[in-house]
Protein backbone atom coordinates (compact mmCIF):
# COMPACT_ATOMS: atom_id res chain seq x y z
CA UNK A 1 0.00 0.00 0.00
CA UNK A 2 1.37 3.69 -0.96
CA UNK A 3 2.09 5.56 2.21
CA UNK A 4 1.95 9.47 2.64
CA UNK A 5 5.07 11.41 3.39
CA UNK A 6 2.24 14.45 3.98
CA UNK A 7 0.79 13.48 7.42
CA UNK A 8 -2.05 16.38 6.80
CA UNK A 9 -3.49 14.34 4.13
CA UNK A 10 -3.58 11.43 5.96
CA UNK A 11 -5.17 13.20 9.18
CA UNK A 12 -7.60 14.88 6.50
CA UNK A 13 -8.88 11.20 5.34
CA UNK A 14 -9.65 10.02 8.91
CA UNK A 15 -11.41 13.51 9.24
CA UNK A 16 -13.49 13.04 6.39
CA UNK A 17 -14.29 9.86 7.30
CA UNK A 18 -15.64 10.95 10.98
CA UNK A 19 -18.10 13.66 9.20
CA UNK A 20 -19.02 10.76 6.64
CA UNK A 21 -19.92 8.16 9.51
CA UNK A 22 -21.45 11.19 12.09
CA UNK A 23 -23.95 12.06 8.71
CA UNK A 24 -22.50 14.98 7.44
CA UNK A 25 -21.59 14.32 3.79
CA UNK A 26 -21.10 17.56 2.56
CA UNK A 27 -18.30 18.43 5.59
CA UNK A 28 -16.73 15.31 4.45
CA UNK A 29 -16.89 15.61 0.49
CA UNK A 30 -15.17 19.25 1.41
CA UNK A 31 -12.39 17.50 3.48
CA UNK A 32 -11.93 15.07 1.04
CA UNK A 33 -11.16 17.36 -1.87
CA UNK A 34 -9.16 19.76 0.65
CA UNK A 35 -6.82 16.03 0.77
CA UNK A 36 -7.18 15.57 -2.91
CA UNK A 37 -5.55 19.17 -3.58
CA UNK A 38 -2.94 18.08 -1.34
CA UNK A 39 -2.52 14.66 -2.89
CA UNK A 40 -4.45 14.09 -6.27
CA UNK A 41 -2.84 10.94 -5.93
CA UNK A 42 -4.38 9.64 -2.67
CA UNK A 43 -7.23 6.38 -3.72
CA UNK A 44 -8.74 6.82 -0.02
CA UNK A 45 -9.62 10.22 -0.38
CA UNK A 46 -11.09 9.74 -3.92
CA UNK A 47 -13.10 6.99 -2.88
CA UNK A 48 -14.63 8.48 -0.17
CA UNK A 49 -15.68 11.81 -2.05
CA UNK A 50 -16.88 10.21 -5.07
CA UNK A 51 -18.53 8.20 -3.20
CA UNK A 52 -20.64 10.99 -2.01
CA UNK A 53 -20.66 12.88 -5.61
CA UNK A 54 -22.53 9.51 -6.80
CA UNK A 55 -25.23 9.97 -4.20
CA UNK A 56 -25.70 13.43 -4.97
CA UNK A 57 -25.87 12.66 -8.36
CA UNK A 58 -22.95 13.92 -9.66
CA UNK A 59 -21.24 11.03 -11.40
CA UNK A 60 -18.99 13.68 -13.87
CA UNK A 61 -17.24 15.03 -10.62
CA UNK A 62 -17.21 11.51 -9.28
CA UNK A 63 -14.96 10.60 -12.15
CA UNK A 64 -12.64 13.24 -11.93
CA UNK A 65 -11.90 12.96 -8.40
CA UNK A 66 -10.83 9.19 -9.26
CA UNK A 67 -8.85 9.96 -12.33
CA UNK A 68 -6.16 11.22 -11.02
CA UNK A 69 -5.96 8.50 -8.35
CA UNK A 70 -3.73 5.99 -7.74
CA UNK A 71 -6.29 2.82 -7.61
CA UNK A 72 -3.62 -0.31 -7.94
CA UNK A 73 -1.67 1.10 -4.47
CA UNK A 74 -4.52 1.12 -2.32
CA UNK A 75 -3.98 -2.58 -1.38
CA UNK A 76 -7.11 -4.24 0.06
CA UNK A 77 -9.00 -1.35 -0.72
CA UNK A 78 -8.08 -1.52 -4.44
CA UNK A 79 -10.51 -3.81 -5.73
CA UNK A 80 -13.72 -1.96 -4.12
CA UNK A 81 -11.86 0.90 -5.62
CA UNK A 82 -11.97 -0.15 -9.44
CA UNK A 83 -15.42 -1.08 -8.24
CA UNK A 84 -17.10 2.44 -7.71
CA UNK A 85 -14.97 3.44 -10.67
CA UNK A 86 -16.63 1.08 -12.63
CA UNK A 87 -20.26 2.14 -11.10
CA UNK A 88 -19.27 5.51 -12.14
CA UNK A 89 -18.51 4.73 -16.22
CA UNK A 90 -21.89 2.60 -15.87
CA UNK A 91 -23.86 5.77 -14.58
CA UNK A 92 -22.47 7.86 -17.39
CA UNK A 93 -23.85 5.17 -19.67
CA UNK A 94 -20.10 4.02 -20.77
CA UNK A 95 -20.66 -0.02 -20.13
CA UNK A 96 -17.35 -0.94 -22.29
CA UNK A 97 -15.40 1.11 -19.88
CA UNK A 98 -17.13 0.20 -16.79
CA UNK A 99 -16.23 -3.79 -17.41
CA UNK A 100 -12.81 -2.85 -18.06
CA UNK A 101 -12.74 -1.11 -14.49
CA UNK A 102 -14.81 -4.51 -13.08
CA UNK A 103 -12.38 -6.74 -14.82
CA UNK A 104 -9.57 -5.29 -12.89
CA UNK A 105 -11.21 -5.65 -9.34
CA UNK A 106 -11.69 -9.04 -10.44
CA UNK A 107 -8.28 -10.09 -11.10
CA UNK A 108 -7.37 -7.74 -7.44
CA UNK A 109 -10.07 -10.22 -5.54
CA UNK A 110 -11.26 -13.18 -7.61
CA UNK A 111 -14.08 -13.84 -5.01
CA UNK A 112 -16.01 -10.29 -4.94
CA UNK A 113 -18.79 -11.47 -6.18
CA UNK A 114 -20.60 -8.11 -6.25
CA UNK A 115 -17.98 -7.91 -9.07
CA UNK A 116 -18.92 -10.81 -11.10
CA UNK A 117 -22.81 -9.89 -10.27
CA UNK A 118 -22.42 -6.30 -12.10
CA UNK A 119 -20.29 -7.87 -14.70
CA UNK A 120 -23.53 -9.79 -15.67
CA UNK A 121 -26.16 -6.75 -15.18
CA UNK A 122 -23.91 -5.01 -17.96
CA UNK A 123 -23.26 -7.85 -20.50
CA UNK A 124 -27.33 -8.61 -20.11
CA UNK A 125 -27.76 -4.56 -20.95
CA UNK A 126 -25.62 -4.99 -23.87
CA UNK A 127 -27.75 -7.90 -24.82
CA UNK A 128 -31.29 -5.99 -24.99
CA UNK A 129 -29.42 -3.11 -27.41
CA UNK A 130 -27.42 -5.55 -29.70
CA UNK A 131 -29.86 -9.03 -29.24
CA UNK A 132 -26.05 -10.56 -29.76
CA UNK A 133 -26.15 -14.11 -28.39
CA UNK A 134 -22.69 -13.52 -26.87
CA UNK A 135 -24.04 -11.15 -24.45
CA UNK A 136 -26.38 -12.92 -23.33
CA UNK A 137 -23.78 -16.08 -22.19
CA UNK A 138 -21.41 -13.79 -20.76
CA UNK A 139 -24.04 -12.32 -18.53
CA UNK A 140 -24.96 -16.03 -17.56
CA UNK A 141 -21.95 -17.04 -16.72
CA UNK A 142 -21.22 -14.13 -14.79
CA UNK A 143 -24.35 -14.43 -12.32
CA UNK A 144 -23.39 -18.35 -12.09
CA UNK A 145 -19.87 -16.71 -11.25
CA UNK A 146 -21.27 -14.93 -8.71
CA UNK A 147 -23.32 -17.34 -6.99
CA UNK A 148 -20.49 -19.42 -7.07
CA UNK A 149 -18.34 -16.88 -5.40
CA UNK A 150 -21.66 -16.42 -2.68
CA UNK A 151 -23.59 -19.31 -2.40
CA UNK A 152 -26.86 -18.01 -0.67
CA UNK A 153 -26.32 -14.72 -3.23
CA UNK A 154 -29.96 -14.77 -4.01
CA UNK A 155 -30.15 -11.95 -6.65
CA UNK A 156 -27.43 -13.32 -8.86
CA UNK A 157 -29.49 -16.97 -8.63
CA UNK A 158 -32.23 -14.78 -9.81
CA UNK A 159 -30.80 -13.16 -12.51
CA UNK A 160 -29.34 -16.44 -13.52
CA UNK A 161 -32.59 -18.02 -13.74
CA UNK A 162 -33.46 -15.07 -16.17
CA UNK A 163 -30.81 -14.92 -17.92
CA UNK A 164 -30.96 -19.15 -18.85
CA UNK A 165 -34.89 -18.93 -19.27
CA UNK A 166 -34.21 -16.00 -22.26
CA UNK A 167 -32.03 -18.55 -23.39
CA UNK A 168 -34.21 -21.22 -23.77
CA UNK A 169 -32.57 -23.17 -21.27
CA UNK A 170 -35.78 -23.63 -18.91
CA UNK A 171 -34.65 -26.95 -16.72
CA UNK A 172 -31.52 -24.70 -15.48
CA UNK A 173 -33.77 -21.77 -15.02
CA UNK A 174 -36.11 -23.83 -12.94
CA UNK A 175 -32.96 -24.79 -10.55
CA UNK A 176 -31.98 -21.54 -10.07
CA UNK A 177 -35.28 -20.14 -9.16
CA UNK A 178 -35.49 -23.53 -7.21
CA UNK A 179 -32.55 -21.95 -5.06
CA UNK A 180 -34.60 -18.49 -4.45
CA UNK A 181 -36.78 -20.05 -3.14
CA UNK A 182 -34.95 -22.43 -0.86
CA UNK A 183 -33.07 -19.58 0.80
CA UNK A 184 -35.88 -16.65 0.43
CA UNK A 185 -39.09 -18.49 1.60
CA UNK A 186 -40.90 -15.12 1.62
CA UNK A 187 -39.77 -14.17 -2.20
CA UNK A 188 -42.66 -13.87 -3.87
CA UNK A 189 -41.06 -13.34 -7.19
CA UNK A 190 -38.87 -16.53 -6.81
CA UNK A 191 -42.57 -18.43 -6.85
CA UNK A 192 -43.75 -16.85 -9.74
CA UNK A 193 -40.57 -17.29 -11.48
CA UNK A 194 -40.70 -20.56 -10.87
CA UNK A 195 -43.91 -21.22 -11.94
CA UNK A 196 -43.40 -19.48 -15.54
CA UNK A 197 -40.50 -21.80 -15.59
CA UNK A 198 -42.71 -24.83 -14.98
CA UNK A 199 -45.35 -23.88 -17.21
CA UNK A 200 -42.23 -23.30 -19.78
CA UNK A 201 -41.81 -27.25 -19.53
CA UNK A 202 -45.50 -28.24 -19.13
CA UNK A 203 -45.93 -28.74 -15.69
CA UNK A 204 -49.05 -27.06 -15.34
CA UNK A 205 -50.25 -27.78 -12.06
CA UNK A 206 -46.81 -27.56 -10.52
CA UNK A 207 -47.32 -24.23 -11.70
CA UNK A 208 -49.90 -23.44 -9.81
CA UNK A 209 -48.70 -24.05 -6.34
CA UNK A 210 -45.76 -21.96 -6.83
CA UNK A 211 -48.48 -19.16 -8.22
CA UNK A 212 -50.70 -19.97 -5.48
CA UNK A 213 -47.58 -19.65 -2.99
CA UNK A 214 -46.15 -16.41 -4.10
CA UNK A 215 -50.15 -14.88 -4.14
CA UNK A 216 -50.02 -16.04 -0.56
CA UNK A 217 -46.60 -14.23 0.04
CA UNK A 218 -48.14 -10.86 -2.25
CA UNK A 219 -51.58 -10.77 -2.43
CA UNK A 220 -51.75 -7.98 -4.65
CA UNK A 221 -49.15 -9.51 -6.91
CA UNK A 222 -51.00 -9.16 -10.23
CA UNK A 223 -48.16 -10.88 -12.18
CA UNK A 224 -48.49 -14.03 -10.62
CA UNK A 225 -52.49 -13.68 -10.98
CA UNK A 226 -52.20 -12.93 -14.19
CA UNK A 227 -49.99 -15.99 -14.69
CA UNK A 228 -51.74 -18.10 -12.61
CA UNK A 229 -54.66 -17.45 -14.73
CA UNK A 230 -52.76 -18.73 -18.06
CA UNK A 231 -51.68 -21.93 -16.25
CA UNK A 232 -55.81 -22.35 -15.42
CA UNK A 233 -56.41 -22.13 -19.60
CA UNK A 234 -53.72 -24.28 -20.04
CA UNK A 235 -55.19 -27.62 -17.33
CA UNK A 236 -58.41 -26.76 -19.31
CA UNK A 237 -60.06 -24.36 -16.60
CA UNK A 238 -61.30 -21.65 -18.92
CA UNK A 239 -63.69 -19.59 -16.29
CA UNK A 240 -61.20 -19.81 -13.43
CA UNK A 241 -58.64 -18.26 -16.01
CA UNK A 242 -61.29 -15.59 -17.09
CA UNK A 243 -62.00 -14.88 -13.37
CA UNK A 244 -57.94 -14.45 -12.55
CA UNK A 245 -57.50 -12.58 -15.80
CA UNK A 246 -60.01 -10.35 -14.64
CA UNK A 247 -58.64 -9.95 -10.86
CA UNK A 248 -55.01 -9.12 -12.17
CA UNK A 249 -56.23 -6.58 -14.71
CA UNK A 250 -57.69 -4.52 -11.65
CA UNK A 251 -54.69 -5.23 -9.33
CA UNK A 252 -52.69 -4.20 -12.55
CA UNK A 253 -54.68 -1.82 -15.63
CA UNK A 254 -51.35 -1.83 -17.72
CA UNK A 255 -52.22 -5.31 -18.25
CA UNK A 256 -55.59 -4.73 -20.18
CA UNK A 257 -52.92 -4.68 -22.93
CA UNK A 258 -53.24 -8.59 -22.73
CA UNK A 259 -57.44 -7.45 -24.27
CA UNK A 260 -56.46 -10.48 -26.95
CA UNK A 261 -56.21 -13.03 -24.25
CA UNK A 262 -59.37 -11.94 -22.44
CA UNK A 263 -61.17 -12.54 -25.96
CA UNK A 264 -59.67 -15.66 -26.55
CA UNK A 265 -60.38 -16.79 -23.14
CA UNK A 266 -64.29 -15.90 -23.53
CA UNK A 267 -64.30 -17.53 -26.70
CA UNK A 268 -62.94 -20.62 -25.76
CA UNK A 269 -65.54 -20.54 -22.95
CA UNK A 270 -68.79 -19.85 -25.37
CA UNK A 271 -67.20 -22.84 -27.84
CA UNK A 272 -66.99 -24.65 -24.26
CA UNK A 273 -70.26 -24.09 -23.74
CA UNK A 274 -72.24 -24.37 -26.75
CA UNK A 275 -70.29 -27.84 -26.97
CA UNK A 276 -71.93 -28.94 -24.01
CA UNK A 277 -75.50 -27.81 -25.33
CA UNK A 278 -74.94 -29.60 -27.96
CA UNK A 279 -74.82 -26.31 -30.71
CA UNK A 280 -70.89 -26.36 -31.41
CA UNK A 281 -70.63 -29.63 -33.32
CA UNK A 282 -72.16 -30.29 -36.53
CA UNK A 283 -72.08 -34.23 -38.08
CA UNK A 284 -74.05 -33.15 -41.03
CA UNK A 285 -77.25 -34.64 -42.43
CA UNK A 286 -77.76 -38.19 -43.51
Amino acid sequence: MRVYVDRKVRALVGEAAGMASAGRPDDAARIYGEALERDPACGEAALGRSGILLDKGMPREALECMEGADLGSMGGLAARAYRRKALIQYRLGRPHQSLECLEKSIQLDPDDADSHFNTGVIFHEMYEVSREQENLVAAARSYAEAARRRPDYTDALYNLGLTLSEMGRHHEALQAFDRCAVLRPDWADAFDSKGTELNSLGRHDEALVCYDEAIRIRPDFAAAIYNKANSMYYIGRVGAALMFLSDAVGLDPSLRDQEEIRRMLESRLEFDRKLRDGGAWREGEG
